[in-house]
């Protein structure tokens, strides 16, 4: 995995995307044991965490690489954007319970297949 250099965030998480973020804080506040035990999950919202200036600052920031694997991404391949927690479920230490939180981010661009 690479790290990623960040630089300046998009004008679109910044407006549409922090407002997407009080409405998910909002809905966990409101039934944190339905997110926590999987039966509520948080949704990435395309148009906000796909949009093309975010995946273009991804790509900046991770050398045109897919920050898992490392691979080019090819100028045919967009790529995705993808999670920045474990799908599956999450503990906050090695003593916490696990969470299934969902599986909003956008730390990394690309799945090659």
């Amino acid at each position: 995995m690479i790290q990623i250099q960040r630089s300046e965030a998009p004008a679109v998480l910044t407006t549409r995307g922090a407002a997407r973020t009080r409405q998910d804080c909002e809905a966990y506040e409101a039934s944190p044991d339905a997110y926590r035990g999987g039966t509520a999950r948080f949704k990435a919202v395309e148009n906000i965490y796909g949009h093309a200036t975010v995946k273009a600052g991804l790509l900046i920031g991770q050398y045109g690489k897919c920050c898992y694997c490392e691979r080019k991404l090819r100028a045919s391949d967009h790529g995705d954007v993808e999670h920045f927690r474990p799908k599956s479920a999450v503990r906050q230490d090695a003593n916490s319970a696990e969470e299934k939180l969902g599986t909003i981010g956008l730390r990394t661009v690309g799945r090659i297949s």
